[in-house]
């Protein structure tokens, strides 16, 4: 792996997710270049810093029990959308398949609650509504869950963001009744 110092530090050139992957522990990571999909920092990851000069057509995830230089990443945050999302789910039983269907078909938009493409509630709401029944969810742009969504943009599917693989993650443990 290629090494570039800027500003005194020495990073590990990283430009596949699989640089990260394979970076020693303690290593000072710079993510450089065009990455068409997501920078994914998670499990138990021990690095340096991470500073990222490229272009990524994705998301920065950091998830799990990881260690980013001299930030400690607990998890919490993301912990607590995994349960609101697990506790959302649960609610939503009639209309989990049609959001599970919406998340792998890139029908989701976490932005919006309303459109072809909406957020986790928009979802269920329009299903609910094919289905003759209340959505059992209320709208709450504050909601963990609902944050979590924000990083799904129309036409993102599990394969291309790391938001929509944990949500759907989720909504299948869910479903086979794992959660």
């Amino acid at each position: 792996m290629k090494k570039m110092t800027i500003g005194g530090v020495t990073y590990l050139v990283c430009e596949k997710q699989e640089d990260i992957a394979t970076a020693p522990a303690g290593s000072d990571l710079l993510v450089v270049g065009e990455w068409a999909g997501d920078v994914l920092i998670d499990g138990s990851a021990k690095v340096g810093s991470v500073r990222i000069d490229g272009t990524v057509t994705g998301s920065v995830l950091i998830y799990g029990t990881a260690k980013v230089g001299s930030v400690r990443i607990d998890g919490e945050p993301i912990a607590g959308a995994f349960a609101d999302m697990s506790s959302k789910f649960t609610r939503l039983a009639a209309e989990l398949p049609d959001l599970i269907a919406a998340i792998k078909g890139g029908k989701i938009n976490g932005a919006v609650y309303e459109g072809e493409c909406c957020c986790l509630v928009g979802t269920a709401e329009k299903s609910a509504k094919r289905l003759g029944v209340a959505c059992p969810v209320a709208r709450d742009s504050n909601s963990p869950a609902e944050r979590w969504f924000l990083a799904i943009p129309p036409g993102h599917t599990p394969e291309n963001n790391g938001f929509a693989r944990e949500a759907l993650r989720i909504a299948e443990e869910v479903l086979g009744g794992g959660a």
